[in-house]
C-alpha cells in the first residue's frame, strides 16, 4: 500500500475507512472555511484511493500529450475533466466548493491541478493556501522559475518540477503584431502550439521553411483593433533562421512591413516572430507567415497554369489535392481561367513594388518567381475571386530601406554586389524538398540585373528590382498567350552557349538577341490571316521597355502598373465584347479552322478542334456559349505533341511557326 497523501491525514476514521486507511496518530485537523464534512464523509466505497486516481489521471495526461511538441490541448485536458474526473478527484478536498463549482469557478484550476498531478505534488492540504486563497490560477501561467520556489509558493523541493511540468498545457498562445517573442532564459522551454512534426517545403535567401499545424485558438489576430482567434487549426509557414545566419536588417524589414499604417495587400507580412533557443542548434529566430498555396515558379510550371491534360477538371481536382487551398473547391474558379487574369496579378505585384520603392523607400534585392507566394484565399465576398490565386511578394531577408533623412532622395544607390550577389548566386538545396517543389533545371541568377553582375562600384538597387520583375513579366506573359510558351522561353534564354537562362549575354551584359526575337515575333505568328489581339503587342512593348541594358532608361514601377492597368481594363472590355458577339454568332461555324469567320471580333484564330489553344479551363470539355459566361473554351488538344501548333522556334524568324493564341479578350 502506498503511502496516503497528507491532506487525508486529519480526517475523521469514517472516511479514512471508506477509502482504505486509518488515521495517523498526533495529526491535527487544519481550519477551513470551505470543508464540507458531509461530502468528505460520502465517499462512494467503490472509488480508488486518491493515490491511485492521481496515477490513473497522471497516465490520462500523458496520453493526452500530442506527439512530437509534447502539448496537451485546452480543450482535451477540459474533456479529461468533466467528462471523468472532476467529481471523483475535487470533492475530496476540503477546500472544495460545491456553490463556487457550480459557478466554475473551479475550472480556473484546472491547469494548475494537471500540472501539479504530473508533477507529483504531496502538498495538497496547503493547496488552498498557496493558489485560492493566493489568487493564483490558470490565467497566471506560466510561472517563473524564481516565483514558484518561493517559500510562500511551492519553494524548492515542488518549485521546479512544477516549472518543468507546466509548458505541456500552457503552449505559447501567439499573438499578431507583437513581435518578437523572446523564448529564452526563463521561457525557453515554452512550447510551440503544433500539432506534429515539421514538413521541409523550401528555403529563401536567409533560412529554411517548414509547413506547420497551429493548435486551434491558438493564433490570435488583431483586425482593426479586435483580437480574433483561429477556430480551427491553421497550418502556417515557418522560416527558421539560425542565428549566424541572421540578418539584423530583416527584422527591421518585417517591423515595418507590419505597420498598422504601412500596408499593401499585395506584400507578405509575417504573423510573428519568435526567438527560440534550442538544445542542439542554439539560437533560433522562427518568423511565421500564413501557408502559401505555393511560389509562382511552380504555379507557372507545375501548377494548374501549365495543365497539359485532356482532362481539365482531372488536372483541377489533382492541383488542388497537392495545394494549400484555405477556400472550398471552384471558390476562386481556379478552373475556369484566361490571360486577363495573369495580367490583373502581374499589375498587383507591380503596385507592391511601386509601394516598397517609393512609400517605404525599400528595394528587394532577391525579386524572382519563388519569392512570390500564391494563395487561394476565401474571401468574405461572394463576388471576390482568385481564379490565378492572389500573388504576393515576400522574403524580404535581403530588403534594404532607405531612411527618409536620406539626401540623396532620386535613386535608390547601394554598394556594389558583393552582398547581393552573394545570394543570388546561392543554389536552391533539394534537401527536404518535395519533388514536386524542386525543379530539375533552374538557374538561381536567373532574375539578376545585368547592371548588379557588372561588378559597379553603385547600383540602382530600385532599377535592378524592375529588372527581375521584367523577366517575371516575360514568363507571365509567356504563359498568358500559351502556356506551352514557357518552355520555347526557356530554350530561346538557354541560346547562344546553352550554358544558363539568363535574360542577357553574361559577355556583353546585354539583352540577350535571341529573346529579343522571340518576344518581338510573337505577334506575328497568330494562325490565320487576322492580326494578334493588340494585348501581345502592348505587353511586348512594356516588358522591352523593362529589359534595357542602361538601369537609367528602365521604367520606374508606377510607370508599369499604369500600363499594365490599362492593357488588362482593355482585355476585360474587349472579352466582354467577344463574349457576347461570340454568343450572338454561336449558331454559325467557321467555313475554314484556320480562320474565324463566326462573327468574332477580336481576330483570334481557332485549331481544328473550333476552341482557342491555352484559354481557360472550363467545367468538363463541354462547349459554353452563354453571353453571361466570362470564359472562352480550351482546345480538347492543348498541349497534345501529335497535335501542337508549335514546333522549335527556327533560327529564320521568317519560317517561326504559327500558334493558335489564348483567348485574352484581345482587342
Amino acid at each position: 500500500m502506498g503511502v496516503c497523501p497528507s491532506f487525508l491525514r486529519p480526517i475523521r476514521s469514517t472516511t479514512l475507512d471508506a477509502l482504505g486507511e486509518s488515521p495517523h496518530n498526533g495529526d491535527t485537523i487544519p481550519t477551513s472555511s470551505t470543508e464540507n464534512p458531509v461530502q468528505l464523509s460520502t465517499v462512494p466505497e467503490h472509488s480508488p484511493r486518491l493515490e491511485e486516481l492521481e496515477i490513473e489521471i497522471r497516465e490520462k495526461l500523458r496520453d493526452l500529450e500530442i506527439p512530437d511538441s509534447g502539448i496537451i490541448l485546452p480543450q482535451k485536458l477540459e474533456e479529461l475533466w468533466y467528462s471523468t474526473y472532476h467529481r471523483k478527484f475535487y470533492s475530496r478536498w476540503p477546500w472544495f466548493n460545491e456553490k463556487w463549482d457550480l459557478s466554475n469557478g473551479m475550472r480556473e484550476y484546472n491547469k494548475i491541478i494537471s500540472i501539479l498531478i504530473l508533477a507529483r505534488f504531496t502538498g495538497w492540504d496547503k493547496f488552498e493556501e498557496i493558489f485560492i486563497t493566493g489568487k493564483r490560477n490558470d490565467t497566471g501561467l506560466p510561472f517563473p522559475k524564481s516565483e514558484l520556489e518561493r517559500t510562500d509558493f511551492l519553494g524548492r523541493d515542488f518549485g521546479p518540477n512544477f516549472w518543468k511540468e507546466q509548458w505541456a498545457v500552457c503552449p505559447l498562445v501567439i499573438k499578431e503584431q507583437q513581435d518578437p517573442y523572446k523564448l529564452t532564459g526563463d521561457l525557453a522551454n515554452q512550447k510551440l502550439p503544433y500539432l506534429g512534426k515539421p514538413k521541409p517545403i523550401g528555403d529563401g535567401a536567409t533560412g529554411d521553411v517548414y509547413e506547420q499545424e497551429v493548435a486551434a485558438r491558438h493564433i490570435q489576430f488583431s483586425e482593426r483593433g479586435d483580437l480574433t482567434e483561429n477556430v480551427k487549426s491553421k497550418k502556417i509557414a515557418c522560416k527558421i533562421v539560425k542565428k549566424n545566419r541572421i540578418e539584423p536588417i530583416e527584422f527591421e524589414n518585417l517591423i515595418t512591413l507590419r505597420s498598422e499604417t504601412i500596408r499593401h495587400s499585395r506584400i507578405m507580412v509575417n504573423i510573428a516572430t519568435i526567438v527560440q533557443e534550442d538544445q542542439k542548434l542554439g539560437e533560433l529566430h522562427v518568423i511565421l507567415y500564413d501557408l502559401a498555396a505555393y511560389d509562382l515558379y511552380e504555379h507557372l510550371h507545375n501548377g494548374i497554369l501549365s495543365s497539359n491534360r485532356f482532362d481539365p477538371e482531372e488536372d483541377h481536382r489533382n492541383d488542388r489535392a497537392r495545394r494549400h487551398d484555405s477556400a472550398g473547391p471552384k471558390r476562386n474558379n481556379s478552373h475556369q481561367w484566361w490571360a486577363g487574369d495573369l495580367l490583373q496579378e502581374s499589375r498587383h505585384l507591380a503596385d507592391a513594388l511601386r509601394f516598397l520603392h517609393d512609400e517605404l523607400e525599400l528595394v528587394h534585392n532577391d525579386l524572382k518567381p519563388d519569392n512570390i507566394l500564391v494563395f487561394y484565399p476565401n474571401s468574405s465576398r461572394a463576388d471576390e475571386t482568385y481564379p490565378v490565386g492572389q500573388w504576393k511578394i515576400a522574403d524580404f531577408g535581403l530588403a534594404k530601406i532607405k531612411k527618409r533623412s536620406d539626401p540623396a532622395k532620386g535613386h535608390h544607390l547601394h554598394p556594389g554586389p558583393q552582398d547581393i550577389d552573394k545570394t543570388h548566386r546561392r543554389k536552391r538545396s533539394a534537401e527536404g524538398h518535395p519533388p514536386s517543389l524542386t525543379p530539375a533545371k533552374r538557374d538561381p541568377g536567373k532574375y539578376t540585373a545585368p547592371d548588379v553582375r557588372a561588378k559597379n562600384e553603385r547600383i540602382d538597387a530600385k532599377a535592378a528590382d524592375v529588372w527581375g520583375f521584367g523577366c517575371i513579366l516575360a514568363e507571365v506573359f509567356a504563359c498568358a498567350v500559351a502556356p506551352h510558351l514557357m518552355k520555347e522561353l526557356e530554350q530561346e534564354l538557354e541560346k547562344p552557349l546553352r550554358i544558363d537562362q539568363r535574360f542577357y549575354d553574361i559577355n556583353t551584359w546585354k539583352v540577350k538577341e535571341s529573346f529579343q526575337t522571340w518576344l518581338n515575333d510573337l505577334p506575328g505568328r497568330c494562325k490565320g490571316s487576322q492580326a494578334a489581339p493588340p494585348w501581345i503587342q502592348k505587353c511586348v512593348d512594356l516588358i522591352n521597355s523593362i529589359l534595357v541594358d542602361d538601369p537609367s532608361s528602365r521604367k520606374h514601377a508606377w510607370h508599369i502598373t499604369t500600363e499594365l492597368d490599362r492593357i488588362a481594363r482593355s482585355m476585360e472590355r474587349q472579352h466582354q465584347w467577344h463574349v457576347e458577339d461570340r454568343a450572338l454568332s454561336s449558331s454559325s461555324s467557321p467555313a475554314d479552322p484556320d480562320c474565324d469567320s463566326s462573327g468574332d471580333s477580336t481576330g483570334l484564330s481557332e485549331d481544328r478542334s473550333g476552341t482557342e489553344v491555352g484559354t481557360p479551363i472550363p467545367e468538363g470539355n463541354s462547349r459554353r456559349n452563354s453571353a453571361s459566361s466570362r470564359f472562352s473554351d480550351r482546345a480538347e488538344t492543348y498541349g497534345s505533341p501529335e497535335h501542337s501548333n508549335l514546333r522549335p522556334t527556327p533560327s529564320n524568324s521568317s519560317s517561326i511557326p504559327k500558334i493558335n493564341v489564348v483567348d485574352a479578350a484581345g482587342n
